[in-house]
């Protein structure tokens, strides 16, 4: 009833991945910019929390699984959305579900040439380990640092 965003609905995959129009596009920027400011808020986590299918589709698209585009800065805003709902329980579990841990992983042992993207993914990363879950999916070189 007070889905400002629609967050339940299509409106933030539509513009995530707009049809007919070539990617990285503007909008994908902006939309990442206000999800990831909406994240920043108890309430916000919550409103974004509430809505499975708007996580999968933010770990897709931040995984690159759905065929679109993105630029750094838009990559790097819907990481930190994922980083900030993964303060919620639920959302950590769907996380380390969607392979998000051996994604992390594997960014964080390439080159990271961003220092936000790197903050975002360490925090990450330390935050799904907090199930034992996560930690049996890391490798063992991971495991000697976060111990």
């Amino acid at each position: 009833r007070h889905d400002v965003l629609s967050v339940h609905g299509r409106l933030v995959r539509d513009m995530l991945q707009p049809a007919d129009t070539s990617t990285p596009h503007p909008l994908q920027q902006s939309l990442a910019r206000l999800i990831n400011t909406v994240a920043s808020l108890r309430a916000g986590r919550d409103y974004l929390a509430s809505s499975h299918s708007l996580l999968v589709h933010l770990i897709n698209t931040v995984k690159l699984e759905s065929n679109v585009r993105l630029d750094n800065v838009t990559s790097d805003m819907l990481l930190a959305t994922l980083q900030k709902l993964s303060l919620r329980r639920n959302a950590r579990l769907m996380m380390i579900e969607k392979d998000m841990v051996e994604w992390l992983v594997s960014r964080l042992s390439g080159e990271c040439e961003r220092l936000y993207s790197l903050e975002y993914s360490t925090a990450l990363l330390l935050n799904l380990c907090l199930h034992v879950e996560a930690r049996e999916r890391c490798p063992t070189t991971v495991l000697k640092l976060l111990t």
